[in-house]
């Protein structure tokens, strides 16, 4: 719109230069004085024509018109500068950019165009200007508010850069086009491609798995119409792909921005590794104190089974005791003969078997365990009990041997004293 408007001011100042000439030429040649009025008139016109605030200098720098918004903007009446030297007006506008620049355009015959902060005014300018034989025509603006905005843009740029390059996330910018525009620091560490290896690259293929790129080649072009897609506004779990092929898992945010009437899209990438790596180890724990509790409810039931078994034989055990040393009293028996075969060797078991052998001993009578093995026997020594009060034989058949070969002895003896 400005270039425009440039060519329709260039265009003006030409007809102006021509019919400039044409007046000249009318007094040089003394041509009729009406078509000299009739050509200052249509100057005059042309130039009222101009919306811009501008001003005319002669070859000597003195102002030889301006307009009404030109006043308004230098704060300066027309008397104040009409004929007058326009650097004796504003002496301090001497040796700034707008001072060499006008000269330079004088000297060159070149139109020039600039920007300056006038602390005067304390106003921003933006000049466009253009010679011709006799002086030079100066448009200008005030830009203060353009400049007020673009203030604002750089601070809020300088605000963005300082965030992105401390945050531990990757911010990634995507143009309408797919193309990675910008890329911060917590990017190049957690990629590992440098800012130069990543701007312009497409950010689908540069950076995703194959299994996502159909995907992205679907809804590129939904998001370019609309600014919409399956990620936009979501916070997902998927899998990226660093410098060296390296895959990992990532947590992505993306939201979707209009710049200049297109769409781009603008990423918040963690890497989640270290996470991923917690959980599993979570979750394995988890399992396996399932496991842990699994098996130690499975011993405690088999330990509860253990404890029945054990009552059940301790009551047997001494109801047996109970008629044996019954046997014993009323001497109806000198031999108590205990078959273990089978049996598993133990403290519960084995302190009532040593109580039944202690008290037939002291009754007088002998007590012969049978079917317990000599490792056993060691077992039960190294959990402290001694089966001292009992003969032991490793079968029953042994042990009724054993208690034969005692009755028989007992007889011989009986009979020896008899005689």
């Amino acid at each position: 719109m400005q270039n425009k408007e440039d060519r329709s001011q260039e265009e003006l100042l030409l007809e102006i230069k021509k019919l400039r000439t044409q007046l000249a030429e009318t007094k040089e040649h003394g041509q009729l004085h009406y078509e000299a009025l009739l050509a200052q008139e249509q100057v005059t016109t042309i130039l009222k024509s101009f919306t811009d605030p501008f001003f005319i200098f002669d070859n000597m720098w003195k102002v030889i018109h301006m307009n009404q918004k030109a006043e308004q903007l230098l704060r300066k009446n027309r008397d104040d500068l009409i004929g007058k030297i326009y650097w004796d007006v504003f002496p301090d506008a001497v040796d700034t950019i707008s001072y060499r620049e006008l000269h330079r355009a004088m000297a060159e015959q070149v139109a020039v165009s600039y920007e300056q902060f006038y602390p005067t005014l304390n106003m921003w300018f933006e000049a466009r200007c253009y010679p011709f034989k006799d002086g030079i025509f100066v448009f200008f603006m005030d830009i203060n508010e353009h400049k007020r905005t673009e203030k604002l843009v750089l601070e809020s740029e300088k605000k963005f850069k300082a965030i992105s390059s401390s945050a531990k996330d990757a911010i990634i910018m995507m143009d309408n086009e797919g193309n990675i525009s910008y890329w911060n620091e917590a990017a190049e560490k957690i990629f590992g491609y440098s800012v130069q290896e990543a701007l312009g690259k497409e950010l689908h293929t540069f950076l995703a798995p194959k299994k996502y790129h159909d995907a992205y080649r679907r809804g590129i072009h939904i998001f370019k119409a609309t600014g919409s897609g399956p990620v936009i506004g979501k916070m997902l779990e998927l899998e990226a792909v660093k410098k060296d092929g390296t895959g990992f898992p990532i947590e992505l945010s993306v939201s979707a921005v209009k710049i200049d009437e297109k769409w781009h899209a603008i990423g918040i990438v963690r890497d989640i590794t270290q996470r991923k790596k917690a959980e599993e180890e979570r979750e394995t724990l988890i399992r396996e104190l399932q496991d842990a509790l699994a098996e130690r409810k499975k011993a405690q039931q088999e330990l509860e089974e253990t404890i029945e078994r054990l009552e059940a034989y301790t009551t047997r055990v001494n109801t047996l005791m109970v008629t044996m040393l019954k046997q014993v009293t009323n001497k109806k028996t000198n031999i108590v003969i205990l078959d273990i075969t089978g049996v598993a060797a133990d403290v519960e078991f084995a302190e009532p078997l040593v109580d039944i052998a202690r008290l037939s001993k002291l009754l007088g009578a002998t007590c012969i365990v049978t079917g317990i093995k000599s490792e056993a026997v060691r077992k039960l020594a190294d959990l402290g009990i001694s089966l001292a009060p009992i003969t032991t034989e490793r079968s029953l058949k042994e042990g009724l041997q054993y208690t034969i070969a005692i009755v028989e002895e007992n007889e011989d003896d009986g009979g020896e004293n008899g005689k």
